[in-house]
């Protein structure tokens, strides 16, 4: 499925410190949509290589990084409901 969005787009180190963003126009082509479960499996399954594996473990580390520092200045912390993770592809147009 092809869908037209705006996006922000962020460069970050890997401690999860945003260095530059930009919004621009892209067309997202969407690889999977996948439940929190099944997301889970693949971030876990340390033998799968394939780009869409590698993606969500690299955007897990992200995550992890992002909350323990907004802990870190105070967030508050919530339970919260089932969430669905999906994994895309862009393009700017032009």
């Amino acid at each position: 499925m092809n869908a037209a969005a705006r996006n922000l787009h962020t460069n970050s180190l890997r401690e999860g410190e945003i260095v530059k963003r930009r919004f621009c126009k892209t067309v997202i082509r969407s690889v999977a949509a996948l439940t929190y479960a099944e997301a889970q499996i693949l971030i876990d399954d340390r033998n799968r290589k394939d780009p869409l594996s590698e993606g969500l473990r690299g955007l897990n580390e992200l995550a992890k990084k992002l909350k323990k520092k907004r802990i870190q200045a105070g967030a508050l912390t919530l339970a919260s409901p089932e969430v669905r993770t999906l994994m895309v592809l862009s393009e700017t147009l032009k």
